[in-house]
């Protein structure tokens, strides 16, 4: 794999987070919150600043509007954000509230997401060598007009030469039988599958994230490696025919907004440095456990994780 030729593709918007609320307000009232965080977010957002931080270097393919929200979203990726599109429109803004038990709730505006598309991505492609690259997709369902031609993103990719992971997020609008053979087909295409507890859970119609590991491990190509973020409980792998677990470490979680995307983030950057799936599972782990773990959000340095491994193996 070449470490230089990482793409990290799909959503960029602006995250208002506030927190933490113990209840929700009744209407024509005002609440005050004692934090609050402006921020680049969207899951592929997140793991780009997450990669800068583990001094990973990456390309962001992704779109914003064309407002001041969007230049500075763009300023704030620097040289990763090389040949984003301006859709004409407001940049999309999440709002994240952070209840007290470290859960969240998210109230987002459609914005340029609406009218990001796979002609926005290929255009981006254009130029780029791919052969021997790895390509992370991720946050399509905010934007219809991507999902509808993700297997043709997906295709391209691969014939451009690119290993593939995929975390498509919770589907926004729910979940149908169409959409289950969608994901399915596009999971089979890709190498690394990185989705969360929920998302295995409803997609396999398993009660538990072991037997959704297994089940998924059933449907998808043996080739596959099927990532399953489990929270606090840190990650459960599939791959090769065998389930492992990897345990995070215990932390209290201040903001656990973009959690997955930090964790993503991590699994790639240690399979760019040519570690193992074990150890690149629990980069992963360690990353969002760290992350979470301040507010404002301040993502792990390498320097950190390595200790925090070195402190986990001594133990």
């Amino acid at each position: 794999m070449d470490a230089s030729q990482l793409l990290i593709i799909g959503n960029v918007n602006a995250d208002l987070i506030l927190g933490p609320m113990d209840k929700w307000p009744e209407e024509g009232t005002e609440t005050v919150f004692s934090m609050s965080d402006l921020r680049p977010g969207g899951s592929a957002g997140n793991t780009a600043l997450a990669l800068k931080a583990l001094d990973q270097p990456c390309r962001l393919i992704s779109a914003v509007g064309s407002d001041h929200v969007g230049r500075w979203l763009q300023e704030e990726y620097g040289e990763a954000a090389e040949g984003w599109s301006f859709i004409n429109g407001p940049t999309t803004v999440s709002i994240g509230i952070v209840h007290a038990s470290g859960d969240r709730t998210f109230l987002t505006t459609p914005g340029h997401l609406e009218q990001f598309t796979t002609r926005h991505i290929m255009d981006a492609l254009q130029g780029l060598p791919g052969k021997g690259g790895l390509a992370m997709l991720s946050g399509v369902f905010l934007s219809p007009d991507l999902a509808d031609g993700y297997g043709e993103l997906i295709d391209e990719l691969l014939n451009r030469g690119y290993e593939l992971a995929v975390d498509p997020g919770w589907p926004c609008y729910g979940w149908t039988q169409n959409l289950e053979d969608e994901l399915l087909g596009w999971f089979g295409k890709c190498r690394h599958i990185l989705i969360n507890d929920k998302e295995a859970t409803a997609l396999s119609h398993e009660d538990t994230v072991e037997a959704a590991a297994a089940t998924l491990g059933r449907q998808l190509p043996d080739d596959c490696i099927v990532v399953i973020k489990n929270g606090p409980d840190g990650a459960l792998v599939h791959a090769e025919g065998r389930t492992f677990s990897v345990p995070a470490p215990r932390v209290k979680p201040f903001d656990t907004i973009g959690a997955g995307d930090c964790f993503n983030a991590g699994y790639l950057q240690a399979l760019c440095s040519g570690e193992d799936l074990k150890a690149a599972v629990e980069t992963g782990v360690l990353t969002a456990s760290s992350a979470i773990n301040t507010f404002p959000r301040t993502h792990p340095a390498m320097r950190d994780i390595k200790a925090m491994r070195e402190a986990r193996t001594a133990a």
